[in-house]
């Protein structure tokens, strides 16, 4: 019997990182999927064309996305 054998990690440490580990993989993979087109309204975002910007959900929820670390910084 080895008593200086090291214990495994308590089971509650273990589902935490198993629980962050798959929040992470999950907000890879939303990114993943939702890039391709909210990244076909940011042309005109950037350009200034506010009506081809606004007028369009992706161009709203790209908006909306780029303006939440903002807003949680002020609140």
């Amino acid at each position: 019997m080895n008593h200086n054998a090291s214990l495994s990690p308590p089971p509650r440490r273990t589902r935490r990182i198993v629980f962050l580990g798959l929040a992470v993989l999950a907000t890879a993979s939303a990114a993943y999927v939702i890039r391709r087109p909210l990244m076909m309204s940011a042309p005109m975002c950037m350009a200034g064309r506010w009506h081809g910007c606004l007028d369009t959900f992706n161009g709203v929820v790209l908006m909306t996305l780029v303006t939440l670390p903002l807003a949680a910084s002020v609140a």
